[in-house]
This record gives C-alpha cells, sequence and structure tokens, in this order.
C-alpha cells in the first residue's frame, strides 16, 4: 500500500462504511457510520429518516432522554412537538422525551468530476457537514492549479481512480448540531436505506 493510500485510509475510522449515493444534487461516495442503536429503535417503532426541518428545529428544542413537562411548554411548542412523527419521541399524558438522535456519523465525502471548478462546486455543497476530498482524472493535465484551489478552500485532492490523495483536506471541525447538520446526516440515513 502506498503512502499516499495511507494517508487517505487516515482520514476516517475504522468503523468507518463506504457507501455510494446521490445526495445534495451529485453522486457522492460518503465514508460513514450508522449508529446501531438508533437504527434498531427506529426500526422497531417504524420511523425512517426526519428530514423535515421543523421537525429538527422540535426535536433539538428538547433534551435527548428527560422528560419535558407539556405544561412548561407554549401552546406553539406543544403543537410542534404533536407534529412529530410517532417513535422521535415519547409522550404521555404529562411528558414528551425526546428520544430520535442523528442516525448516522458522516466522516468523509468524496466527489469525482472533469475539472478542479466542478469538482469544487460540488463538494463545496458539503462544507458545512463534513470534510471533503474532490478526485479528478488521472490525465489532469493543470494539477498545480487544483492543488491551488483544493488548498485555498481546504478540499482534499486525488488523481484517477484509484484513491491516491495529492492534497489532504482541512481537518472538519463539527461545532454544535444545527438541524441542518442532522437533516444532512437524516438525508443521507434514508439514501443508505432506500
Amino acid at each position: 500500500m502506498s503512502e499516499t493510500m495511507k494517508s487517505f485510509q487516515a482520514l476516517v475510522p475504522d468503523d468507518s462504511v463506504r457507501s455510494r449515493i446521490e445526495i445534495l444534487g451529485t453522486s457522492a461516495t460518503v465514508w460513514h457510520h450508522v449508529d446501531a442503536a438508533e437504527d434498531r429503535r427506529r426500526e422497531a417503532v417504524g420511523l425512517g429518516a426526519i428530514v423535515e426541518a421543523s421537525q429538527l428545529d422540535t426535536l433539538l428544542s428538547l433534551p435527548v432522554g428527560m422528560p419535558v413537562p407539556l405544561a412548561a411548554l407554549t401552546a406553539s411548542e406543544r403543537r410542534r412537538v404533536a407534529r412529530l412523527p410517532a417513535g422521535a419521541t415519547v409522550r404521555t399524558q404529562a411528558d414528551v422525551v425526546r428520544a430520535a438522535v442523528t442516525p448516522v456519523r458522516v466522516d468523509l465525502v468524496l466527489v469525482h468530476a472533469r475539472s478542479w471548478r466542478t469538482g469544487l462546486e460540488r463538494v463545496g455543497r458539503f462544507a458545512p457537514f463534513t470534510a471533503r476530498v474532490m478526485c479528478l482524472p488521472a490525465n489532469f493535465a493543470d494539477r498545480d492549479l487544483a492543488r491551488t484551489h483544493a488548498r485555498r478552500f481546504g478540499v482534499g485532492l486525488a488523481f484517477g481512480s484509484a484513491i491516491d490523495l495529492d492534497v489532504p483536506p482541512a481537518p472538519f471541525r463539527p461545532g454544535r448540531i444545527t438541524s441542518a447538520r442532522w437533516r444532512f446526516k437524516e438525508r443521507v440515513y434514508a439514501r443508505l436505506r432506500a
């Protein structure tokens, strides 16, 4: 195994699985890890991916696993909780408990393109969500220009179908979970389960 291949494998944890999916308007190879406990829980309660942004916002307003008295919520908040899909929460007459958590961790996304401009545009769609690599053809002529732009935007760069990493991606530093980040993970989960 070459040094570049080793460095590419070092970008993802050992438990990461590679899948090719259509997401955010492009075909991408995604390294991910499905949360087995959450996947089993969702299967048991008949809950699939939650992709409605307002539902994810509502879920994020509730702590995981802790009862919240319905009386402590405003009328608007109670209506939003009532519209959550079955299995996202556990409700009693008096309380609601958030059960749903993000079902998948996304470690890296790789997008193939014929030009560095197209590659950067496509892989840029994933900037808020994960580390990114674009792969250009092995015979790509202006490698120096591609390297310059990849480094500028923190995008990893590879040439050819075998993933020999030429430029490593900038480390992805996830902040707090937002509904947009959670929604991306739910969309990945939906594609994986399709």
